[in-house]
């Protein structure tokens, strides 16, 4: 990883939001960048400063608060009006993407395809692959090796991309690379593609599956098309 890739994600580091890969990747940075280690240090340094300041209200405020009377409620039909809420609208929530969601699929696709960054488990081989990511992160979606339709499953990878730890199955086709991003909530991005990379994205049991490449829009859309029929059998 370099400055530029490790700075942004000193915050995350430090607070432990990081999966194993990218903490593993910035530890090693750190061991040989001084300005970076200087960075992550004055940000420690700080937080430990924020965290120790204790903030007490003078005598005469807390005196002049008084608490208010108790008024006595019924919370009941707001809870039940509030379940018949969430019981209409459960499935139907699309979490919007953040203002910059495509900026960080493709600062993650980009930076995948330099160093070694690209593949943490090498298999093609589906029972290989997911089970990699059992233990490290909370679900677990199937891949499909879609090779007869020319997208050969290479293995897969954990990555951090807008505030979450999420599995990454990556595929070739020809000399291109295809990074199927899964989340495991409702997300949706522009699938109208930005700075040349193509975004295709698509929902099946409570996920969110997003493939980014810089191949055609309409060779995405036969990518997702064939992984649709893999997951129907």
């Amino acid at each position: 990883m370099t400055c530029d890739d490790v700075r942004p994600l000193l915050s995350a580091y430090h607070d432990g939001e990081l999966g194993l890969t990218e903490s593993r990747a910035i530890e090693q940075h750190l061991e040989t960048c001084a300005g970076c280690s200087e960075a992550f240090a004055e940000l420690s340094s700080l937080s430990g400063l924020i965290n120790g300041v204790r903030l007490s209200a003078p005598d005469s405020l807390r005196q002049s608060v008084r608490p208010r009377p108790r008024i006595s409620w019924n919370p009941w039909p707001v809870v039940a009006f509030a379940g018949m809420l969430a019981a209409f609208y459960v499935g139907r929530l699309t979490l919007p993407a953040s203002p910059g969601f495509a900026d960080d699929l493709i600062a993650s696709h980009t930076r995948s395809l330099q160093g070694n960054h690209l593949i943490d488990v090498v298999s093609s081989d589906r029972h290989t692959v997911k089970p990699w990511f059992i233990g490290k992160i909370d679900y677990s979606p199937t891949p499909y090796d879609l090779k007869d339709k020319g997208f050969e499953l290479k293995g897969g990878r954990l990555d951090y991309v807008d505030g979450q730890t999420v599995p990454v199955y990556v595929y070739g086709y020809q000399k291109h690379v295809v990074n199927l991003y899964v989340f495991n909530s409702n997300r949706t991005v522009d699938t109208g593609g930005l700075n040349g990379y193509h975004f295709n994205e698509w929902k099946h049991e409570g996920m969110t599956y997003i493939a980014v490449s810089d191949v055609a829009d309409s060779t995405l859309t036969s990518f997702h098309e064939a992984f649709e029929q893999a997951e129907k059998g």
